[in-house]
């Protein structure tokens, strides 16, 4: 499909760097969450999203820091893997990202003393008690000892303790993404050339926003259903090792494949393979800063019983895992059966 974008594309590819020995530092757990972040993505009414599957990236003045040419790099990456193809060229798209923001606002929130009545168990105890005694009885010199046992049973007591105030500072990392239909730029209503959008909030300790805004974008493309061809891909019966991974930065130098979970029982599964691994070559190949057609290419087996050999790191341990590929039926698959956490 042919389109005429009146917009200023930049083209955000990763380059293929020097091979080194893996990330510095892993900084990616989902317990960096304080709570679970608010993931809000919905196409407008009406839209036929079926007739969308290219797009392009439009990148503001004031994205032109390395920080979110990384992130828009990343997004490209995450679309892609729900069946999007890029198109380098405005007027091959169908539809124009555009991302909004990040901002990490630093808030902090005084808590008022507080006074909690709990219940106490007092255990039990024994008292053992003994004795003597002399003296003269009927002008005879006596004495003796006499000793007890007294137990006393344990029992439940309530006590009532003051929490001190304390004051809690968290970061609000937000990011936001819009897709706009190129052919209604010229719309009265801006709002009308917007076919889908979707914002993202997260509460976390972590000050890094690269880190913290990448998941929340992967996060937010997952909200973009994919394209027809895409899902009909997700459903079908094919080779794999049940991995479902996406192309992240732990220290924004460079991206890997990394573990976002793993299926159950699957070759991966039992092959020791866990999320959060940073998956650093496959049969030697390198990963280093892969676009994503590589990587697509890379960690997608061809069949049925052969094996691939994963190298990944691990908390800065580097792991060779060794995985025999089979025919998954991913149609069958429910979300209980995906592990998201190591």
């Amino acid at each position: 499909m042919v389109r005429r974008a009146a917009v200023v594309v930049c083209l955000c590819l990763v380059a293929r760097g020097p091979v080194d020995a893996g990330p510095k530092r892993t900084n990616l757990s989902h317990l960096n969450w304080n709570i679970q972040p608010s993931i809000v993505g919905s196409w407008a009414l009406g839209v036929d999203r079926t007739k969308y599957d290219s797009f392009t990236i439009f990148r503001t003045e004031a994205q032109d820091d390395p920080r979110s040419v990384r992130l828009l790099t990343l997004v490209q990456g995450f679309l892609m893997q729900v069946g999007y193809e890029y198109a380098a060229e405005p007027e091959d798209a169908d539809l124009v990202l555009v991302m909004v923001g990040p901002t990490n606002e630093y808030r902090t929130v005084t808590t008022s003393p507080s006074k909690a009545t709990v219940p106490r168990w007092q255990p039990g105890f024994t008292i053992l008690g003994s004795g003597g005694w002399n003296g003269q009885i009927g002008g005879s010199y006596t004495w003796g000892t006499t000793s007890s046992t007294i137990t006393v049973p344990g029992r439940w007591r309530t006590g009532t303790y003051t929490v001190p105030s304390r004051t809690v500072g968290s970061y609000y990392p937000t990011v936001g993404l819009m897709l706009i239909d190129p052919d209604l730029l010229g719309s009265s209503d801006p709002n009308e050339m917007i076919v889908w959008s979707g914002n993202a909030v997260g509460c976390t300790q972590n000050p890094d926003v690269l880190l913290t805004a990448q998941m929340l974008l992967h996060a937010l493309s997952q909200q973009v259903e994919p394209t027809p061809d895409h899902a009909a891909y997700c459903r079908a019966s094919r080779p794999g090792t049940g991995i479902s991974w996406a192309l992240l930065t732990p220290h924004g130098d460079a991206v890997w494949p990394t573990v976002l979970a793993v299926l159950k029982d699957s070759p991966a599964d039992k092959a020791g393979v866990k999320p959060e691994d940073i998956i650093t070559a496959v049969d030697g190949e390198p990963t280093t800063n892969l676009p994503t057609a590589a990587a697509f290419k890379l960690l997608r087996p061809d069949q049925a019983g052969e094996e691939q050999t994963l190298t990944i790191q691990r908390l800065g341990k580097v792991l060779q895992k060794r995985v025999t590929v089979q025919v998954i039926d991913y149609g069958k698959i429910t979300p209980d059966q995906w592990r998201w956490r190591p």
